[in-house]
Formats: C-alpha cells, sequence, structure tokens
C-alpha cells in the first residue's frame, strides 16, 4: 500500500503530466462516445458495383494501417490500396480533411473496421462502404462498442474472407489470384494463433497491465487479464485516481511490468512503473505504424510477433 507521503509525489507527478498531454494532444478534447450503428455501413442485401475501369487496378481506401496490410496481402498487385487515416497518426479520434471526403467518392472499395471506430465515417457517401466487423460478435465496454478486433488473429480470418468476397465481386477475373493470396493470409494467422498458445500457456501469470484498454479480444482468445491505466483510447480518460489505482493493483498482483505503446508518450507509463519498482515495454495495439518500421519491413505479423516476446517477458513464462 502507497503511504501518504509517495501517494502525494505521485499525484503531482502524474497531474503535471495530464496537464501536459491536455496542452498537446489535438486530440484530447475529443468526444469518448463511439457510435452503435454505422448508418453508411454496407447493407447485407446491396449489390456493390465498381467504380474505377474495368482495365485498372482496384481503386481501394482503408480506414487505418492494419486493415491496410490485410487488403495488400490479399490483393497484392492488383489493387491500388491507400489509407485514410495517415499510417503514423494515432487513429482514435482523427477526422478526415475535406480533399479526402471527396477521393472517397471515387473508391471501389473503402474498408472500415467498424464497431464504432470511424466516428467520422457518417460523412462519407461511397456506396461501397465495407463493415469489416459485420460477421463478429462485438463486446461492450460500459455502454461503448469495443472496436479492437484486428488483435486476435482468429477474427482477423473473418475479416479477411470479407476482404476477399468484396475483392472478388469487383474483380471477378482474378478470382484464383486473390484465392491463393488468402490461403497464404490465412495459413499466417493460424501459425500465429499457434505460437500465441504454445508461448502463453506455460506463463505462471495471465494478468498484465495495458496503457489502454485494446487487449479485450486477445485476452478473451488466450486466457489473460488485462488491466489498463486507460480507457477504450489512448488519450483520454486519463485521470490521478485511475492511475493511483492502477499503482495498487501492480503491487497486489506482483506486476512489475507496464506497458507502454509505440508513438505513445512514455512518461505515465514510467511514473507507474517507477512507483513498483518495475520496467516499461512496449505492448503495441497495431493502430499506426512509423516510416522508420515500414522501412525495416514491419507488418502486422512481425508487431504481433515483438507483442507476444514482451508478454512473454510481462507473465514470467518460461522458454
Amino acid at each position: 500500500m502507497l503511504n501518504s507521503c509517495r501517494e502525494r509525489n505521485t499525484i503531482c507527478l502524474i497531474f503535471f503530466i495530464l496537464t501536459s498531454f491536455l496542452v498537446f494532444s489535438p486530440n484530447a478534447w475529443a468526444s469518448t462516445k463511439y457510435s452503435q450503428e454505422n448508418p453508411n455501413s454496407m447493407n447485407k442485401s446491396k449489390t456493390i458495383e465498381r467504380i474505377s475501369s474495368n482495365d485498372t487496378n482496384l481503386r481501394i481506401y482503408t480506414s487505418f494501417y492494419p486493415l491496410y496490410d490485410f487488403v495488400k496481402k490479399i490483393g497484392k498487385d492488383k489493387v491500388d490500396v491507400s489509407t485514410i487515416v495517415p499510417m503514423s497518426v494515432e487513429p482514435h479520434d482523427f477526422d478526415p480533411t475535406p480533399k479526402q471526403i471527396i477521393d472517397l467518392q471515387q473508391a471501389d472499395l473503402v474498408f472500415i473496421n467498424g464497431a464504432g471506430f470511424e466516428k467520422w465515417i457518417s460523412k462519407i457517401t461511397n456506396p461501397n462502404i465495407v463493415d469489416l466487423s459485420k460477421k463478429i460478435s462485438i463486446e461492450k465496454i460500459g455502454t461503448n462498442s469495443n472496436p479492437h478486433i484486428w488483435l486476435d488473429p482468429l477474427l482477423v480470418k473473418t475479416m479477411a474472407s470479407i476482404i476477399f468476397n468484396n475483392l472478388v465481386t469487383l474483380d471477378p477475373k482474378n478470382v484464383a489470384y486473390y484465392q491463393a493470396n488468402l490461403k497464404e493470409f490465412d495459413s499466417k494467422l493460424e501459425e500465429l494463433n499457434s505460437n500465441i498458445i504454445n508461448n502463453l500457456t506455460i506463463c505462471p501469470s495471465k494478468d498484465f497491465i495495458a496503457f489502454h484498454d485494446a487487449f479485450g479480444y486477445f485476452s478473451k482468445r488466450y486466457g489473460l487479464i488485462q488491466h489498463a491505466i486507460n480507457g477504450l483510447s489512448p488519450e483520454l480518460d486519463m485521470n490521478p485516481q485511475r492511475i493511483s489505482q492502477t499503482i495498487e493493483l501492480a503491487e497486489k498482483l506482483g506486476i512489475t511490468t507496464i506497458f507502454s505503446e509505440d508513438n505513445i508518450d512514455p512518461r505515465l507509463a514510467q511514473t507507474v512503473s517507477e512507483e513498483i519498482g518495475g520496467q516499461v515495454l512496449i505492448l503495441s495495439p497495431i493502430e499506426m505504424i512509423s516510416q522508420k518500421e515500414l522501412d525495416l519491413k514491419k507488418d502486422y505479423f512481425s508487431k504481433m510477433y515483438d507483442n507476444l516476446n514482451s508478454l512473454k517477458v510481462a507473465l514470467g513464462c518460461k522458454e
């Protein structure tokens, strides 16, 4: 249990850090509400039609990085893919520019994560918007939908099948090509799933502290217990009381690793880790990717394996 002196010092430091977040984060004042339904999600009975010329690659937009990676792995050189949210930008509270809104009208397909993740989607009138969460049972955290389905490899298989079906609908002459790529992608997802199971089932601990509440589906799949410093978005809901509770929880459970995220200010995680005499590691929600990582040929799979290695350390897994 924290003594009163240490608690006062911790609260003061946390207050300073939180003030910095509010001043410098462009998304700090954004709403935390996620819409329950997307009025522009693809209607199950609607037939999509190609917008671009049949003699060119499919012109596709994805809302953010992981979906871009999935579509590229299935479509490869038969598709031209762009992301709406720049790859190195935190996507939770992004808002598209007027130019992007215009450009999106000319896309053959617009793949979105769904589950309330793209709060701006009602601004887009393209008829070929595809919600990749529509065949997945979405969990609730309070009154909000948890959108982080892409962190569960087996749920990604469901998303991949929707991507494949839509590519084939608009480009049927290349069905065999897309089918082969989907088979390769599914095989890598199955291998990732097996590696996670084989490595995490031998860990003495199941509890971990993430920076934000992104690993609910992942934890449910692999029998882990996620605790989070922050809520569904990494830049919202931060308050001294919650952080003090996180410190006490870590001490109670004997947790010595606090997870931060790539491209997120690490000071909050460092504050908690210093209070418990622990360490900070990266557990990426894979919501974005840096140019340096792209130059190093990083992708969804390599970042998921990085996460696996970090979890093995945090959970004390045996080799």
